[in-house]
């Protein structure tokens, strides 16, 4: 069943469209030798950005779009995840060739080179810097000791594709989610799988926590959005659901604030929602990441990664706004 699924996924990527024809390409900002990247991610400050790049990743300056640093000859295949630690410290990458490096960012030299026993689609480092989580098309979520190079757990809960990872702001909790719909909450410290989020006709794609830690969101092929809001001992939650089109919805990320979050569609259609209204940009291509540009403020901007148009920077103030005059989301409970 894992490999039928897998199989299909690849066939539905390589389906997906893989350029844009139409006009000029004004919000492209960062050169990338490739159109079609799969990850992002800022340093803390958001003055610097990284890219996965083919084979390697590129380090740009936010605001000037200047490449600035390079990682070059970890990857024998192309990198489909990266993320940077809290300190800026540490890189990390993994992808197609079933290898998780571990970078020093300053020296830009390897760390360590971790096998996988299958593609890495996700990574992310815990906020305080001691662990990366991981995991991709085996099934297999790892969750491995920086310090003591060795993996502190192996989470065997996942029978299907792993999609997304995340870390709750305060690091108390990991989350994963797969292709058979459902999302697991487990506890850093003890490894224990604290609860299984309601399960979903269709691929969640991708998830994250809020800043406050009180909030989950995700989103994936059945078009909708899916806001979890945690009570205290995490176990029991409130379920928002929100659907936007028909299309996948391939990427989600919230904002400092809690409050406002972004999603990308497969179809190109990248909304910021807020508590006033949405936000609406078409790029006319895949967006396969989105991230809010950190310490920005009131200002509402986000990087997406496409595949088609490289990098993007789309301020809210550049896109089509519809006021929320009546909001009714439809709600569900889902307790133990």
């Amino acid at each position: 069943m894992m490999i039928r699924r897998l199989i299909l996924l690849i066939i539905l990527t390589s389906l997906l469209p893989s350029g844009f024809s139409g006009g000029k390409d004004e919000y492209l900002k960062f050169k990338t030798e490739s159109k079609a990247i799969y990850s992002i991610c800022f340093t803390r400050s958001g003055e610097d950005l990284a890219v996965a790049d083919g084979m390697n990743v590129k380090v740009f300056e936010t605001s000037s779009e200047k490449l600035i640093a390079e990682f070059n000859g970890g990857h024998k295949d192309r990198i489909l995840a990266i993320d940077l630690s809290a300190d800026s410290l540490l890189l990390a990458s993994g992808g197609k060739d079933s290898t998780v490096v571990i970078w020093d960012f300053i020296s830009k030299g390897v760390r360590k080179s971790i096998p996988y026993a299958g593609v890495v689609s996700t990574m992310k480092f815990s906020p305080d810097g001691k662990y990366l989580l991981f995991g991709g098309s085996g099934g297999k979520l790892v969750l491995y000791d920086i310090n003591k190079s060795e993996i502190k757990y192996s989470f065997p809960d996942h029978s299907d594709f792993i999609t997304s990872v995340a870390f709750s702001r305060d690091g108390k909790y990991i989350a994963s989610s797969d292709s058979d719909g459902s999302v697991s909450i487990y506890d850093t410290e003890t490894g224990g799988l604290i609860n299984t989020l309601q399960r979903f006709r269709g691929l969640i794609r991708s998830i994250v926590f809020s800043c406050d830690s009180r909030k989950l969101i995700s989103c994936g092929d059945n078009s909708r959005v899916l806001l979890w809001n945690f009570s205290d001992n995490s176990k029991k939650t409130q379920l928002e659901i929100r659907r936007y089109g028909f299309s996948w919805l391939l990427s989600v990320a919230y904002n400092e604030n809690s409050k406002t979050y972004a999603v990308g569609s497969m179809t190109g259609v990248v909304r910021i929602v807020d508590e006033a209204g949405t936000y609406l940009k078409r790029t006319g291509v895949p967006v396969t990441g989105i991230l809010f540009i950190p310490k920005e403020g009131v200002l509402l901007t986000v990087a997406i990664a496409t595949r088609g148009r490289g990098v993007m920077i789309i301020r809210a103030m550049d896109m089509k706004m519809k006021v929320n005059i009546r909001h009714n989301p439809k709600m569900k409970r889902n307790g133990k």
